[in-house]
């Protein structure tokens, strides 16, 4: 499974966020998971946060803004949708790198 936890915040997604979405990993619901949020002024500072829950073993978690989402579906109208994968993992790589 993959949990996907979706904020609709005017902040940043912070520590607390970040908790409750790897508080819904398990062995038997997964350790991947997305967040979803509208916008972000330190994007290095939520990479940090989700590198560092990596990193501690309490999941990974993919952060996405509302700009690359809308950058994802503009690939699959343009027949892309190949070009996602590579984007989704070198943020995956930013986790345990």
């Amino acid at each position: 499974m993959i949990m996907v936890e979706c904020k609709n915040y005017s902040k940043d997604p912070a520590n607390p966020e970040i908790d409750q979405l790897s508080g819904r990993f398990s062995v038997n619901r997964g350790q991947l998971g997305m967040m979803l949020y509208r916008t972000v002024d330190d994007y290095e500072r939520l990479c940090a946060r989700c590198r560092d829950t990596a990193q501690d073993g309490r999941g990974f978690m993919i952060a996405l803004g509302d700009a690359q989402v809308v950058e994802f579906l503009n690939l699959i109208a343009e027949g892309q949708r190949v070009a996602i994968d590579a984007r989704l993992q070198a943020i995956f790589n930013r986790l345990i790198g």
